[in-house]
């Protein structure tokens, strides 16, 4: 029955329902309310919920974007983001309101694309469904130069200021620690696919996969646990130290991130706060416990300890 209603759920859309981009604007798209639609008709049961992004633009707090996630029973979660253009912001036409409800919509869809729900649409282009449909009265294309002056110029040089509000949003309730951490999964992704320097040069696409390693990298496992380190040592005293005499070193240890060889370094710790562990792959692409600066280490009383490593607690 799950498989059935996964299928009518991310089956492509009909042409009928693909709307081609206004003139200037690129990527074909499907209205919001046919997601809506396809949910609701699928028979899956899902959840929906956003908030705001703000950021500063012209001295004055605004909305910049949104961020939601979307959860689907029996398929998990995804979250999506939108971004609202210089132009709207500066428009007087436009509130925070009516942009709020475009960035929403652009992040529901693209949550959605992340289960596979209109991905054949997907073509890395920052263009809404809701851009054609307000019609909104842009700069005169007589005006429009390829000059730093340019709207176009000015809403790609708004994206790194957009990134920055999001990143801010997905790691406000984490320690400063598993921040770090969170971001370099985002910063050593973008470096290994060799993402141009200038964020602002980002594609929607990368954009979304920059976001998807840092909300990886933000999960509860993932949060490090070196500064929990000084509390351990006052409360334990020396405790700590027998641990280390009950166990003979090992040389056979694996990494459960990348399966290869871990360190052994309970005999040899340079400080008291030193990992009593250490992977020994020094690549954030190959090891996933890598925080992109260092190694995935462990201590003898740390959370995630492999129980496969066979050290009492």
């Amino acid at each position: 029955m799950a498989e059935k209603k996964a299928v009518k759920l991310l089956s492509p859309f009909p042409k009928k329902l693909v709307r081609p981009a206004p003139s200037g604007k690129f990527g074909d798209y499907v209205p919001h309310a046919h997601y809506v639609e396809r949910l609701r008709d699928s028979g899956v049961k899902y959840s929906w919920a956003c908030e705001p992004i703000y950021g500063m633009h012209k001295g004055e707090k605004r909305i910049v974007g949104a961020i939601g996630t979307i959860t689907i029973e029996d398929m998990g979660s995804y979250m999506g983001v939108g971004d609202i253009d210089t132009f709207k912001l500066d428009s007087p036409k436009l509130n925070d309101g009516t942009n709020l409800k475009d960035a929403e919509s652009d992040a529901f869809k693209r949550a959605c694309m992340r289960f596979g729900l209109g991905v054949e649409l997907w073509s890395g282009s920052t263009q809404s469904e809701e851009e054609a449909s307000m019609e909104v009265e842009e700069t005169p294309a007589t005006e429009v130069k390829e000059t730093d002056d340019s709207p176009k110029v000015k809403a790609s040089r708004s994206k790194s200021d957009f990134i920055q509000d999001t990143i801010d949003v997905m790691c406000k309730d984490l320690t400063p620690a598993h921040r770090e951490f969170a971001i370099e999964q985002g910063r050593m992704y973008a470096k290994v696919k060799k993402y141009p320097q200038d964020m602002n040069s980002w594609t929607s696409e990368q954009v979304n996969k920059f976001f998807e390693q840092i909300e990886r990298g933000a999960l509860p496992q993932f949060e490090p646990k070196e500064d929990i380190m000084d509390d351990v040592q006052a409360i334990l005293g020396d405790v700590v130290d027998k641990s280390h005499e009950l166990n003979k070193i090992k040389t056979d240890l694996k990494c459960p991130y990348c399966r290869e060889k871990v360190f052994d370094n309970r005999n040899n710790k340079k400080t008291p706060k030193s990992p009593d562990f250490v992977c020994a792959t020094d690549d954030a692409a190959i090891c996933g416990g890598h925080t992109g600066k260092w190694r995935k280490s462990w201590w003898l009383n740390s959370s995630d300890l492999p129980e496969e490593w066979g050290f009492s607690e």
